[in-house]
């Protein structure tokens, strides 16, 4: 039809393997196991939707210069580790977040392994900012010589920081999470 459009594709990321297409077909290895998470880029190979090509189609007219090129070779990954309190154990929780500061909304999160670290894939260079929001919970089952078992909760004040991808990756030393004064654990 008729219309402004922008054509984007996606890079598939489960367990390492990697698709890349659109969501009519994707070509590549299968992805097997957890659910994938999507990079998107727009033509001409860019992630922000404010910097993506505009194409305009009148009539019956057909796109033919709407090639996607993909430099991975172009995208880094951020990483860290979070701990909690002046103790620095690592939370039972914690979510971190990438958001471009150019493109409000537009982010890619994860949560934290066992061992505190986090690791985000295929980042374009730009200025983004790191959120990390954390909590614990423990059972005091077979803790307590009386009194009924109950669950300790304790949440960590949001933690934020800009962070600028440049040519090489992101190394971020230790974040630590401070307890907030809201007891209140994030659902």
């Amino acid at each position: 039809s008729p219309g402004k459009y922008r054509v984007r594709t996606q890079l598939m990321i489960s367990g390492g393997m990697r698709m890349i297409g659109n969501s009519m077909s994707l070509r590549g290895v299968p992805i097997k196991g957890s659910p994938a998470s999507a990079v998107v880029f727009f033509e001409p190979g860019v992630m922000a939707k404010s910097k993506a090509k505009v194409f305009e189609i009148r009539a019956d007219e057909r796109l033919t210069d709407a090639d996607i090129v993909v430099d991975l070779n172009g995208l880094h990954s951020v990483r860290g580790r979070v701990l909690a309190n002046e103790d620095r154990h690592v939370p039972s929780k914690a979510a971190v977040q990438l958001g471009d500061d150019a493109e409000k909304g537009v982010g890619r999160g994860t949560q934290i392994s066992a061992d505190g670290t986090f690791h985000i894939d295929y980042v374009p260079a730009g200025t983004y900012t790191l959120s990390v929001i954390g909590w614990d919970m423990e059972s005091t089952a077979g803790k307590l010589a009386d009194g009924p078992d109950e669950v300790i909760r304790r949440s960590y004040a949001a933690t934020k920081m800009p962070i600028v991808v440049a040519e090489h990756d992101v190394v971020i030393d230790d974040i630590q999470l401070i307890e907030s004064k809201d007891k209140g654990v994030p659902k």
